[in-house]
């Protein structure tokens, strides 16, 4: 058990670090003139190993995972960690409820990336670190995010 925790540890930092990679080629626009893309592959790791592991588990990779992003970005108090938690929480009675055929899955990370787009969104708004409506981020980050991390979805599910 606890060479599995450690290995899947070990690929979320990997794909964190993939995130970092792939964030670097695309630029943050805060005017919101043009569309922006949010790497989202560590989150979509964290959905499949929700699929697999029992809710203990989850929690630790999600508190690991939530409070790596939040040092990371330097804005707000847990705002990561909380929509993570929030996000594995749904996606875990969630996906009780599926099988695991490849529409299914890609539906579930899918929505792990829009749920958690939301949240984080609430959690930012409630902080007061936004300015923009809702309908804006919506338009201009969240769809474009969960479009192109579409792509990705497919390379994370044969990972």
């Amino acid at each position: 058990m606890k060479y599995s925790i450690r290995l899947n540890l070990a690929f979320l930092l990997l794909c964190v670090i993939i995130d970092a990679l792939v964030m670097s080629f695309f630029p943050v626009d805060y005017t919101f003139t043009r569309y922006q893309f949010t790497a989202g592959i560590s989150v979509m790791f964290l959905t499949l190993i929700i699929l697999e592991d029992d809710l203990q588990s989850v929690i630790i990779y999600t508190l690991s995972l939530g409070i790596l992003q939040d040092i990371m970005t330097f804005r707000g108090i847990g705002i990561h960690t909380l929509s993570l938690l929030a996000t594995a929480l749904f996606l875990y009675y969630w996906s009780k409820r599926l099988s695991q055929t490849l529409l299914e899955v890609v539906l579930m990370l899918m929505m792990a990336l829009f749920f958690n787009g939301v949240v984080t969104y609430g959690l930012a708004w409630f902080q007061g670190l936004v300015t923009y409506s809702f309908i804006i981020y919506v338009s201009r980050v969240l769809f474009f995010t969960v479009v192109v991390n579409l792509l990705f979805a497919f390379i994370v599910f044969w990972l």
